[in-house]
């Protein structure tokens, strides 16, 4: 009797294993199949506040972040991984994708390395850019305007 409680257990045992692994797929798929979903870990402010800040506004992506604004002074890194300043959970989007810095008084974007590239105006950014005000950035299905 204690031999089939074994294995009765075993195969009890197995089967929660087996949906536990399931319900984790599902949730990974379900997490890199769902819509770009934007969370910036800096604080999101209003532009115009500091003279020397730079303003990302979102103007294409999913109807939820259009318009959302993010201010930044020195630089600021986007792609899909947690370490970046703005996250962006998109598939085009590579883990570390872009980063905008402040040199002197000039603001650039560089594309690192990015596996479904980066565009400026609708043309490819294969090297570092200095950016003008009025500037469209494409990264994924996002597209963001760069103001200054």
């Amino acid at each position: 009797m204690s031999s089939s409680f074994a294995i009765t257990f075993a195969q009890v045992l197995l089967q929660y294993g087996i949906l536990f692994f399931l319900f984790y797929f599902l949730w990974k798929m379900g997490k890199s199949l769902s819509p770009a979903l934007i969370i910036n870990k800096q604080e999101d402010r209003a532009a115009g506040n500091e003279p020397d800040e730079a303003v990302l506004t979102i103007l294409d992506g999913p109807d939820a972040y259009k318009g959302r604004r993010f201010a930044f002074r020195e630089s600021l890194t986007v792609g899909r991984a947690e370490d970046n300043d703005l996250v962006i959970s998109d598939n085009f989007v590579s883990h570390h994708h872009i980063v905008f810095r402040r040199v002197q008084t000039l603001y650039t974007v560089q594309d690192l390395g990015s596996s479904n590239h980066t565009y400026v105006n609708e043309e490819v950014l294969s090297e570092r850019r200095i950016l003008r005000n009025g500037d469209h950035i494409r990264i994924g299905m996002i597209t963001i305007l760069f103001e200054r």
